[in-house]
């Protein structure tokens, strides 16, 4: 298994750091910026294997940038919203998968697993859907 890039757009540097503690090391590396604007830039300028983005941005939503993406890079959206408040707009956008925010504030380590998981499941389905098309 390859270590995948993955970009965290997240604007609390608190929750990013604990996000980056706790993802990284597990054959995952990741790039870290603030807002959609930046992001875009990155997955233009370097290969990313999958975007780990906040609902709530400075300068737009994760679902908007989710639509701004070339559809080939997988998105798991973080949020603190209901995901019935979220869900058919977050997937018509292309997000891939969802992961609650609320269980990333008690820092166990088996909710950084989930989430390296669910990182590790948008890859390889967007992997498998392109040997597909």
């Amino acid at each position: 298994m390859h270590t995948l890039s993955v970009l965290l757009v997240e604007d609390s540097d608190f929750l990013a750091q604990q996000i980056e503690d706790g993802i990284t090391g597990t054959r995952i590396d990741v790039t870290r910026v603030g807002t959609a604007s930046e992001a875009e830039d990155v997955v233009s300028e370097q290969p990313i294997d999958c975007v780990l983005t906040n609902h709530g941005l400075p300068d737009t939503t994760g679902i908007a940038l989710a639509d701004n993406l070339p559809a080939t890079v997988p998105v798991v959206l973080l949020t603190a919203t209901a995901l019935d408040e979220v869900s058919e707009d977050a997937l018509e956008a292309g997000v891939t998968e969802f992961y609650r925010k609320d269980a990333l504030s008690d820092m166990e380590s088996g909710n950084f697993d989930i989430l390296q998981n669910r990182i590790r499941v948008a890859f390889t389905a967007s992997q498998w859907k392109q040997t597909r098309t």
